[in-house]
This record gives structure tokens, sequence and C-alpha cells, in this order.
């Protein structure tokens, strides 16, 4: 990290401490510190793989993706392989 993110962070880490991680991940979010697509991402993407991982192919790991986040199949595909670019 740089001098200048250790400088913007400071006030961050100030205020989270003696927080647990839950706790932490809460406050960020109420105080719209989170990146919204990135943790969307995330989750398409973990959904993915734990239904993959349980036996499903990755066609229909990614529709049933996209019925659990209410989305398109297109912006699951495009998340899941626009990792690999």
């Amino acid at each position: 990290m740089t001098r200048h993110g250790e400088r913007l962070v400071a006030p961050l880490l100030e205020e989270v401490r003696g927080r647990d991680a839950a706790q932490v991940v809460m406050w960020l979010w109420d105080q719209g510190l989170m990146n919204v697509r990135s943790l969307e991402c995330r989750a398409i993407r973990s959904r993915v793989e734990r239904l993959v991982g349980e036996g499903r192919g990755r066609v229909r790991a990614m529709e049933q993706a996209a019925a659990d986040f209410c989305c398109s199949y297109e912006k699951v595909r495009d998340i899941i392989y626009e990792r690999r670019k």
C-alpha cells in the first residue's frame, strides 16, 4: 500500500478497531464504502463455483445463479468469463 493509501485508510482503521469481522463489514456497507459491483461479481462467482462443485454442469450452474440473483444468464456468463480475460 502506498503512503497515500495508508493515509486514506487510517481513519477507517480507527473507526473499526475492536469490532469483529461481521461488524466491520456491516459498518463499511452502511457507510457506502463497499463496491457493490465487485461484491455482486464475487457472490455470483462463488455461487457458480459451489454449484459446479456439487456436480452441476457449468451452464446449469450459471442458469441457477442467474435465477438466484434475479439477473440474466448473460450477466452471469459475462461475470464468470470476465475473470479469465
